[in-house]
């Protein structure tokens, strides 16, 4: 039996405690729940982070032990996942191609922006078998080596853009 096999219902509830707790004890320490304030309104002390991680603890492992929230994110976060990096690469092309506000000398680093997209394309590819069904809808005469070939033509036409950003 190979070793994923032998741990798979370990792995399902490590990950779903894991991004549980991550996501509620970020949301209680943007929200500020248990900030202590003055008559202002003022914050005059910080919440305790022990406090904040053993709320999350608790929820996370509560959530985790939940089956049908497991079958849900099993379920769910292969199409969050690819909404989530489709709106990442609008913004990013967005972020990318909008005229920015320069100062005076100040000169742009592009090497991040094409490695993103070069890791994006990546992701893309490995993750083509959840996009297939959605974009052959869409494109219906296509076939999955064409349209990962148009993404890919998509992507060196934005490297090569940032890389003539560059050079101005």
């Amino acid at each position: 039996m190979p070793f994923h096999a032998a741990f798979a219902g370990e792995t399902l509830f490590l990950s779903a405690f894991l991004l549980v707790f991550a996501v509620v004890f970020a949301l209680l320490s943007y929200s500020g729940m248990f900030v202590k304030k003055d008559k202002q309104g003022n914050a005059v002390e910080k919440a305790d982070r022990r406090i904040l991680a053993l709320i999350a603890l608790v929820i996370g492992l509560i959530s985790a032990s939940y089956s049908p929230f497991l079958s849900f994110l099993q379920t769910a976060l292969p199409i969050v996942t690819i909404v989530l990096i489709l709106l990442f690469f609008v913004v990013f092309i967005y972020k990318i191609f909008s005229p920015g506000k320069k100062k005076e000398g100040q000169t742009t680093d592009v090497w991040p922006a094409m490695v993103a997209l070069a890791v994006l394309l990546i992701a893309a590819y490995a993750s083509w078998q959840y996009f297939q069904p959605f974009l052959s809808g869409i494109a219906p005469g296509l076939s999955a080596d064409s349209l990962i070939g148009i993404i890919a033509v998509i992507v060196v036409v934005a490297i090569i853009g940032l890389a003539y950003k560059k050079m101005k």
